[in-house]
């Protein structure tokens, strides 16, 4: 025996999660939770979505209360023709977890773990628990809630957990301190000394089994305290080493979950910019991160020479959610861009000659940073084209929202009209229905081919999965990237079949296209924008924030923006930048753009209670500017 098997069963807020994760980085170990739930699915065929419903918990409709009323479970599952309940479920699960202590030392959390793997020598099962006002002040903290909700999440859930260990351990009871090797109070010594404490109670384990070493992968552990530098040195080797475009916060983002980042030292703070709109469904969403974990122990690189699951799936997925034809992946927004440049023009030139290449864009629209990118964008007088010499000619710029201005630029030459639905870098402008109709009717009637850019804008985060579906067209090509990956890098381009065809063998090509993990990650965090239905939260989300900075942020001379894509122009003498800054000492991440506009692009499942703590802060930021 060469492996040990940590199980943690956890009162709700007591920080018994996040000590099973640090044993496991300090170890060099895996830690599974809601993983299992993947692996179960894997396992057994069935649907993800049946092993999530039944988490560490019995419904009241069938399963606890029905076992203790001598009833016949009352829910089960039709699928593959076969019915399925929640035992069986649970004996999937059951499964894994036992394929686990048998071949791998690892951490296990929940899952009735402790129970199924008893009498096994290799196991040593802790529980963690604390008072209740120490659960009720860290659940508000971590999750930013009052003590209303927190208290309503600690009771139900605790209530979930005893209730399912009760049912599948046979009338055994969660909280016993009998059936655990160590149950640890985490308000006495804290989250850390704890830590120290299970460490310090394997490596007993270890000496009894005659276990010499777990494997440590201490090169990948990255937590601030376990590198031996400080922030200052930390910082220090960035200003050292690396080349720097961007104005740095001041602070280590350590760790991220769900509407906010934390720093090295737990402070929270509120991400209304989520990577620039990427962690649209939350930082460090739990089923994207399972999917990124499970898809890298399989495959994480192969090229496009073989089939790839991942990448066929997701492939299916986008194409019938947006009713578009054919998928090119690239690696990001600005990759997304120039595909769809290059494929525009290849169009243009096999289908009408060789001087049939021109690109109508936008002025002040942003599409990137690479050479033909960048000379699409809209902003010849700022840092994005100055001093690079000559742009990559074939463009030509018109005025947003002025279809006039597009029509008469419009020349022999031009094969396609390239724009935001959004214009974010431009200042957060969006397209009206009149200018996006209208466009659609002119390259029809041109025979011009609409190229979208949304790599910012699409999937959920203007109110529709697209933002295209707000105006009722379609594009010919559009781009994507940013949520599309969920925090791994990725984009793509979609087109039309007739479209598509102009890309032929050597036309295009990209080493990283298709990412077996990148794929991974996006069909998951497509999965959550869809299911979850993101768009509908960010389409009621952005229409209660816009009213709310309206309503109580001074100075401001404009709120704009469509679903979650905001942006707030202020008045003269109140720069962005400083306004930006304010925010931040207050523990609120947006960013700046012009000399008085903030823009935000929060994660798509905030709530009223995030956008009013929003306001506030902004409102504080700006009045502490005020002459």
């Amino acid at each position: 025996m060469d492996n040990i098997v940590i199980t943690v069963a956890r009162g709700f807020g007591s920080g018994g999660k996040e000590i099973a994760s640090r044993v496991a980085k300090d170890l060099g170990i895996s830690c599974y939770e809601n993983r299992i739930l993947t692996l179960a699915s894997q396992l057994s065929g069935l649907d993800e979505e049946l092993f999530n419903e039944v988490n560490e918990r019995v419904r009241e409709k069938g399963g606890f209360a029905a076992f203790m009323k001598g009833l016949p479970r009352a829910r089960s599952y039709i699928t593959k023709g076969k019915f399925v309940s929640d035992d069986t479920l649970f004996e999937y699960q059951r499964k894994i977890i036992e394929e686990l202590a048998a071949t791998q030392s690892c951490v296990i959390v929940g899952k009735c773990a402790d129970w199924i793997l008893r009498g096994k020598d290799n196991v040593i099962s802790l529980y963690i628990e604390a008072p209740r006002d120490f659960c009720l002040k860290r659940t508000m903290e971590r999750m930013q809630v009052n003590e209303a909700v927190a208290e309503k999440n600690i009771v139900q859930t605790d209530k979930y957990r005893a209730n399912y260990y009760k049912y599948y351990t046979k009338g055994n009871y969660w909280t016993n301190p009998i059936n655990y090797d160590l149950t640890l109070n985490s308000e006495k010594v804290g989250v850390e000394q704890c830590v120290k404490l299970i460490e310090s109670y394997v490596k007993i384990k270890m000496d009894y089994l005659g276990i010499k070493k777990l494997e440590k992968l201490e090169e990948f552990i990255m937590k601030l305290s376990e590198t031996g530098l400080t922030a200052e040195e930390l910082k220090g080797l960035v200003k050292k080493y690396m080349i720097e475009t961007y104005e740095r916060f001041d602070f280590i983002a350590e760790t991220g979950k769900g509407m906010y980042l934390y720093d090295e030292k737990g402070n929270a703070y509120l991400d209304f910019y989520a990577g620039i709109a990427v962690n649209s469904t939350g930082n460090c969403n739990e089923k994207v991160v399972a999917a990124i974990q499970s898809q890298a122990a399989d495959l994480i690189h192969t090229f496009n020479y073989p089939y790839t699951i991942p990448q066929a799936l997701l492939a299916k997925k986008i194409c019938e959610t947006i009713g578009m034809d054919k998928i090119y992946y690239q690696n990001s927004g600005t990759e997304a861009n120039e595909a769809m440049i290059k494929l525009a023009r290849k169009y243009g030139v096999d289908k009408y000659g060789p001087n049939k290449y021109e690109i109508v864009t936008a002025k002040m629209g942003f599409h990137g940073r690479s050479f033909g990118s960048m000379s699409a964008t809209g902003q010849p007088e700022t840092a994005i084209q100055k001093g690079f010499g000559p742009m990559t000619p074939g463009f030509k710029y018109a005025e947003f929202n002025n279809l006039k201005a597009f029509e008469d630029a419009i020349t022999e030459n031009t094969i396609a009209i390239m724009i935001e639905p959004v214009q974010g870098e431009g200042g957060v402008h969006p397209a009206t229905k009149e200018f996006m109709t209208g466009l659609r009717k002119l390259c029809d009637e041109r025979g011009l081919l609409l190229c979208l850019d949304e790599v910012q804008a699409g999937w959920c985060r203007t109110g529709e999965i697209m933002a295209y579906m707000n105006y009722g067209i379609k594009p010919d090509i559009v781009s994507m990237a940013k949520a599309m990956g969920g925090g791994l890098p990725i984009g793509a381009i979609c087109a039309t079949d007739e479209v598509a065809k102009a890309f032929t063998s050597g036309s295009h090509g990209s080493t990283y296209s298709g990412n077996p993990v990148a794929c991974a990650a996006s069909l998951a965090q497509i999965g959550e924008l869809l299911d979850r239905d993101l768009a509908g939260n960010a389409k009621k989300m952005g229409e209660y924030f816009r009213k709310k900075l309206r309503e109580v942020v001074p100075h401001v001379k404009d709120v704009r923006g469509l679903g979650l894509f905001i942006g707030v122009e202020f008045e003269d003498g109140y720069n962005s930048v400083d306004i930006k800054h304010e925010c931040f000492n207050r523990r609120l991440i947006v960013t700046a753009i012009g000399s008085n506009i903030i823009r935000m692009v929060p994660p798509l499942i905030l709530t009223e209670e995030h956008c009013d703590k929003a306001a506030e802060i902004i409102a504080e930021s700006v009045k502490a500017l005020e002459k």
